[in-house]
């Protein structure tokens, strides 16, 4: 790992540290607070900068430091503050571009009468993008199902709401307020107590429950006067059963299939 140094640190300093630096795995700078220039930087901060070391050492601070805060932040170290920092901020690039990185700001103590701070750096760029295609994914995924015509609830395989659409809120009137605030449980229990036979209903799901594998189609009448169709599925990831899949359509009593009530 290649570690530059600028002049102004005494050069017995700039040894220990360049030491210290190349044990670092993440990118690391090393400041003056009196001049606000980076002394000291390895290799793979330079590379996060997009230049080399000698494209860093020796550069004004606040040239990479993009973020608001980071210009407050060296402006109080300037007149004398000597805290530190930790969050999120955009530096920039050699290029001009911006890069969200988690930023650690610590004061080190003082080298031949200079006052030092370390700044570690961790790309962040990578984490946000896959947690933005996640967010999408589940954003495609909830239109999906609210596109559907049947109701549907998602459980993990320990009976955890993970998903549902509105179609199966409206088919069992759940009120908003177990929806946003309750929790599992609640929704659940309300589901329990809307059904015409709520020890049967509960005995039937407990053999589903039971069998992982189990796929199931039963009948159940609600106390609203509903008949509801309700299949249930295992839910795989990578061929693995992760939960279940619970389907409920609204059917006539003129046409009721012949299923076991539950």
């Amino acid at each position: 790992m290649k570690v530059g140094v600028a002049s102004e640190v005494p050069a017995a300093a700039c040894d220990a540290w360049a030491v210290m630096l190349q044990a670092m795995p993440q990118p690391v700078w090393l400041v003056d607070a009196a001049a606000l220039r980076i002394v000291a930087s390895n290799s793979a901060a330079a590379d996060l900068i997009g230049t080399d070391v000698d494209g860093v050492v020796g550069q004004p601070v606040l040239d990479f430091s993009a973020s608001p805060e980071d210009a407050a932040f060296w402006g109080e170290v300037a007149n004398g503050a000597r805290g530190g920092l930790d969050s999120e901020a955009l530096v920039r690039r050699h290029d001009g571009s911006l890069l969200l990185v988690t930023r650690r700001i610590s004061r080190v103590p003082s080298v031949a009468g200079s006052d030092l701070f370390i700044v570690a750096l961790a790309d962040r760029s990578v984490q946000v993008r896959r947690e933005r295609e996640l967010e999408l994914a589940v954003a495609e995924l909830q239109a999906t199902l609210e596109s559907l015509g049947d109701g549907v609830l998602v459980v993990d395989l320990r009976g955890r709401i993970r998903n549902f659409n509105r179609r199966f809120a409206d088919l069992w009137e759940i009120p908003e307020a177990l929806l946003t605030q309750q929790g599992d449980d609640a929704v659940l229990d309300w589901m329990r107590t809307c059904v015409v036979d709520p020890a049967r209903y509960m005995r039937r799901l407990a053999v589903i429950d039971d069998a992982t594998m189990l796929r199931a189609s039963d009948v159940v009448t609600l106390r609203s006067g509903r008949v509801i169709e309700r299949v249930a599925m295992p839910q795989f990831s990578r061929g693995n059963p992760i939960g279940r899949v619970y389907t409920f359509r609204e059917i006539s009593p003129a046409v009721r299939p012949l299923h076991l009530q539950s």
